[in-house]
C-alpha cells in the first residue's frame, strides 16, 4: 500500500508540476474537492505501552498518561495556493484506537520550519508529539498540517501568510472527515484549534476564517494560540526597524521573500537586499536548508541585509508596500466569538508576549467577551514556554469537552 501511495503521490505531484497547477484567477467553488485525500499512508501503529514509552523519552512521563493506542496517517490532500490556484499539501491525522465514543478534534498548527523533511508527517520527532500528546492522553483525532511548501507539498513556503494557513488547516480538517467515514470512525461535533510561534499565527488565521465564511461547517469550541505574532505589523516590525541584534534573523528574509512573491511587491530580490546576502540568502530558502543554518548566515541585526533607502521608507512610510502586507496578515482586527486562551512569556525574544496583549485588547475594543485574559508566563524563553504554554491549552480546552 506504501508502495502504491508513494506511485500516486508522485503522479499527482508530476501532473502539477507540468500543468502548472491548472491556477487560475477564480477562486475554488464549494463544489471543489478542497479537503479530499489524495492518498493516505498508515506510518505507525502505537499501543498504550508505546506511546508511553514516546513520554518517557521525553520527559513527558510526569503529566501525560496513554489512555489509547494510536493509528498514524500521512494524508496528502487537495487545498489552493495564495492565488486560488489548486494545489496539495501533506500533514498528519492521529486516530485513538479502542475508543467507543466520538471523537472531538483538535488541530495542532506547528511553529517555523524551513525544510521540507522536517514537517510532522516526515518528521515524528519533531512537533509530532503534541499531536501525540493530546490524542493519546486526552483521545481527541488530532490533525497536524505540514503547511503548504512544506512536507509533500510542492513550491515555496508562503510564511505567516494568514489566508494559506487558515485554507490549508481547514482543508486537513475535511480530510480527516472524509478519512473517518471511510472506516466509520465517529466524530463529536466539538473543533479544537492550537499551535505554536508560527503556529499561534495560523490558528487565529484559521479562526477567523472559520467564523467568518465556514461556521455552519465547524463547529469550533475552543482555541488556544500560543506564543504567536498575531501583530506583524506593529510588535514584530520592531525586529525590522529596531539596530539590535535579535535571536532567529533568519525570520526576516524568510517573511520578505514570502510577501514579495505572494505580493509581488518588487520584480527583484536586489531591489530591496544589498549583496553579498541578495546572492545566496534567497537560495537557502529553497526546502532543503535548516533555519537555524539560515540563522547563522545572516548578520546578528536582521535589518542589515536591507538596502538603507528601504528601511528608511519602511520605517517613516506607513504606504510601503512591506508594511501594507504585513498589516494584511495582522490578525487582531476582528470580533472573536469562540472562548480563546492566549498565552505567551516574558522571556520570549522571538516573539514577544506583547502581541498577546495587543490582541487581546483589541479583540475586546471590538466587542469580544469569548477571549480570556492571556496567560503570560514569566520568564521562559521561546523554546522553554512551549511545555507549559501548552500543558495550559491542555487544561483550558477540558472546560469546553
Amino acid at each position: 500500500m506504501k508502495t502504491i501511495s508513494r506511485i500516486l503521490s508522485f503522479s499527482f505531484l508530476l501532473f502539477i508540476v507540468l500543468t502548472g497547477c491548472k491556477k487560475t484567477d477564480e477562486p475554488l467553488k464549494t463544489k471543489d474537492p478542497r479537503g479530499e485525500i489524495f492518498s493516505t499512508t498508515l506510518l505507525y501503529h502505537f499501543s498504550p505501552a508505546q506511546c508511553d514509552s514516546i513520554f518517557e523519552e521525553r520527559g513527558l512521563n510526569i503529566v501525560l498518561s496513554a489512555k489509547t493506542g494510536l493509528d498514524i496517517y500521512k494524508v496528502i490532500y487537495k487545498t489552493i495556493d495564495w492565488k486560488d490556484g489548486a494545489t496539495i499539501a501533506s500533514g498528519l491525522i492521529i486516530i485513538p484506537t479502542d475508543v467507543t465514543e466520538p471523537l472531538d478534534m483538535a488541530s495542532y498548527q506547528h511553529g517555523t520550519l524551513s525544510k521540507k523533511s522536517n514537517a510532522p508527517s516526515q518528521n515524528i520527532d519533531g512537533e509530532a508529539i503534541v499531536g501525540i500528546a493530546f490524542s493519546a492522553d486526552s483521545r481527541y483525532l488530532c490533525v497536524v498540517p505540514d503547511y503548504l511548501g512544506l512536507g509533500e507539498s510542492p513550491g515555496i513556503h508562503p510564511y505567516v501568510h494568514s489566508k494559506t494557513e487558515a485554507s490549508e488547516v481547514i482543508d486537513i480538517i475535511r480530510a480527516a472527515r472524509h478519512l473517518c467515514t471511510e472506516k466509520s470512525i465517529t466524530l463529536s461535533e466539538k473543533l479544537f484549534l492550537l499551535g505554536y510561534s508560527q503556529g499561534g499565527h495560523a490558528t487565529v488565521a484559521a479562526q477567523k476564517e472559520i467564523e467568518t465564511n465556514y461556521s455552519s461547517e465547524f463547529k469550533l469550541a475552543a482555541t488556544a494560540p500560543l506564543s504567536g505574532p498575531y501583530n506583524v505589523s506593529g510588535v514584530q516590525a520592531d525586529v525590522i526597524i529596531k539596530p539590535e541584534p535579535y535571536p532567529s534573523p533568519g525570520y526576516l528574509p524568510y517573511i520578505l521573500q514570502t510577501y514579495n512573491e505572494v505580493y509581488q511587491i518588487y520584480p527583484s530580490v536586489t531591489d530591496y537586499m544589498i549583496e553579498p546576502y541578495a546572492s545566496f540568502i534567497p537560495g537557502m530558502f529553497d526546502g532543503n536548508t535548516e533555519i537555524g543554518t539560515i540563522d547563522n548566515a545572516m548578520p546578528a541585526i536582521p535589518n542589515e541585509i536591507l538596502a538603507p533607502e528601504v528601511l528608511q521608507d519602511f520605517r517613516t512610510n506607513l504606504a510601503h508596500p512591506f508594511r501594507k502586507a504585513l498589516i494584511d496578515n495582522d490578525l487582531i482586527d476582528w470580533k472573536p466569538v469562540t472562548p480563546m486562551q492566549m498565552c505567551a512569556c516574558t522571556g520570549d525574544m522571538h516573539v514577544s508576549y506583547q502581541n498577546a496583549l495587543v490582541a487581546y485588547y483589541s479583540f475586546v475594543n471590538k466587542g469580544s467577551s469569548s477571549v480570556v485574559y492571556p496567560t503570560i508566563i514569566e520568564g521562559s524563553d521561546h523554546q522553554s514556554c512551549a511545555f507549559p504554554a501548552l500543558l495550559a491549552s491542555k487544561a483550558f480546552f477540558e472546560n469546553y469537552r
